[in-house]
């Protein structure tokens, strides 16, 4: 349920030194809870971007932000987002994941929250999206640079998922 005191926040994940994914035959995106996976958007060779928006909420018994949205997966205290890698000959046959990262939200506090909406600006991380065997990355990767951060983000593409749509 939707409250007025929710606020919509802009995140943006950045997968640095990707595998080479069309040699692998895989696709990566975000996958919303409907287990629905997005494409990410290539914004050069071995960098993959995801944007969306999520709402947060300052529940009366918690001081830490509660992120909600279609995007968002895990309980209360714990949110995170999912990027899943999928093999290509499957995408047509429905969602079967080759393996998905997980984006802990868990670091993001209020500071940077109203930091970010007074500024206009995104938070985003940056992640590595290769493992130490060269394949893509999975499990909970540790974010690169100090975490997320707050920036102006000029060509910010938020996805669309099906349960925002109304689908």
């Amino acid at each position: 349920m939707v409250r007025s005191s929710d606020r919509l926040l802009r995140l943006r994940v950045i997968l640095e030194d990707l595998p080479d994914l069309k040699r692998l035959g895989i696709v990566g995106g975000l996958q919303d809870r409907s287990r629905q996976v997005y494409p990410a958007n290539e914004r050069a060779p071995g960098v993959l971007v995801c944007d969306l928006e999520a709402r947060v909420r300052r529940d009366a018994d918690r001081s830490e932000p509660n992120f909600l949205g279609p995007w968002v997966h895990g309980p209360r205290g714990g949110r995170f987002l999912y990027i899943a890698w999928i093999r290509e000959e499957e995408q047509a046959d429905g969602f079967r994941p080759y393996r998905r990262l997980k984006v802990s939200l868990r670091e993001i506090g209020w500071e940077q929250v109203e930091a970010a909406q007074q500024a206009g600006c995104a938070l985003v991380v940056r992640l590595s999206g290769r493992d130490r065997h060269g394949d893509v990355a999975c499990g909970t990767v540790s974010p690169r640079g100090g975490g997320w951060t707050v920036e102006r983000v000029e060509d910010f593409q938020p996805f669309t998922s099906s349960e925002q749509a109304g689908g």
